[in-house]
């Protein structure tokens, strides 16, 4: 189980995201990362995220789950599906 679970809902922002997921990454020690796990909530269908997700941009001791939406679920059920992707952390 990990400690922390960062969870984040997107629609069309990738520039946003890849600034977001830096800020967060500049604040970690390689022995947090191993801590925390990451989420993403895609809500564009048409999304080319997957590869900023998958790529070398992420470290690769940082767990992550990356789901796109293969339609446009609204605000809400993308923020509630980061939620339920969310339950095995402690916080």
């Amino acid at each position: 189980m990990k400690l922390l679970t960062i969870a984040i809902p997107t629609y069309k922002r990738p520039d946003a995201l890849a600034t977001c997921l830096k800020a967060i990454l500049y604040q970690l020690t390689s022995s947090e990362i191993e801590k925390i796990s990451l989420v993403i909530s895609d809500n564009d269908p048409d999304s080319t995220l997957q590869t900023l997700i998958t790529g070398d941009f992420l470290p690769r001791n940082l767990e992550r789950t990356y789901v796109r939406n293969v339609e446009n679920v609204g605000s809400e059920k993308n923020i509630l599906q980061c939620v339920s992707l969310s339950q095995d952390s402690k916080y």
